[in-house]
């Protein structure tokens, strides 16, 4: 009895430490190649993502890679202007970095006092007001002033700020963009470093589109005080769509 009841409890021990083997296995296969969860470490696109936001990134969006290459089983579909993408930067593909993507293959980009103008024309955008992202730059960029403006590329409609001391990089000279290569910028435009300072990204370095923003933790300002007050999680930014 006591060999049988030994071989049972180890029978089941296995049975268990498969289960949980494959269970591991198709969460790091899911982690690697279908989806997975990014956090945000800087403002370089405030106000669309804050830093201490984590985003949910899916790795499908554009195709199916097969596993250990950049090349695609399935796909892959272009990516479209407006979304917002996670990728391996092209000097150094251990760094990620998310950016807009504002031009893609074909399309003519130029950049004058700021402003973008794509396939000859000056993309759609108004100034508007807001008081948490103001709030949120007084924290972060404190000596900075900033001008929000809601803009329109595509099917997409997104914010982006300028700031009113910060004049680097304020124009571009007209670039067509060739076959596979795609434009990105920062939504902070002017505390981003992006495609005017180190040129275009390859889709094959593009991880996926980033889609929600699922948990926000709020970054401590060094002030004691204004940290007391303010709560760990913004629960506001759970969530919202990118």
């Amino acid at each position: 009895m006591t060999i049988s009841f030994l071989r049972e409890k180890r029978r089941r021990f296995w049975k268990r430490f498969i289960e949980l083997l494959a269970l591991f296995s198709f969460l790091l296969f899911v982690r690697t190649y279908i989806a997975g969860p990014y956090k945000i470490p800087t403002g370089s696109m405030v106000p669309t993502l804050l830093a201490g936001d984590f985003i949910f990134v899916s790795k499908v969006s554009y195709g199916l890679k097969i596993p250990f290459t950049r090349n695609y089983l399935f796909g892959p579909s272009s990516p479209k202007r407006g979304d917002v993408v996670v990728f391996r930067f092209p000097e150094d593909h251990s760094m990620v970095l998310v950016k807009r993507l504002v031009a893609i293959p074909g399309d003519t980009i130029e950049i004058k006092r700021k402003k973008i103008y794509l396939n000859g024309k000056k993309i759609s955008e108004k100034r508007i007001k807001s008081k948490f992202f103001e709030r949120e730059n007084r924290r972060f960029f404190g000596p900075f002033h900033f001008d929000l403006y809601l803009a329109e590329l595509g099917e997409k409609s997104f914010f982006y700020q300028l700031s009113r001391e910060n004049f680097s990089k304020s124009r571009m000279k007209e670039k067509k963009l060739a076959e596979n290569e795609y434009f990105v910028l920062g939504d902070n435009r002017d505390f981003s470093n992006d495609s005017r300072y180190w040129g275009t990204i390859k889709q094959e370095d593009i991880i996926g589109k980033a889609l929600v923003i699922w948990l926000s933790l709020s970054y401590p300002s060094g002030d004691k005080e204004e940290d007391a007050k303010r709560n760990l999680f913004r629960w506001n930014r759970f969530g919202k769509s990118l």
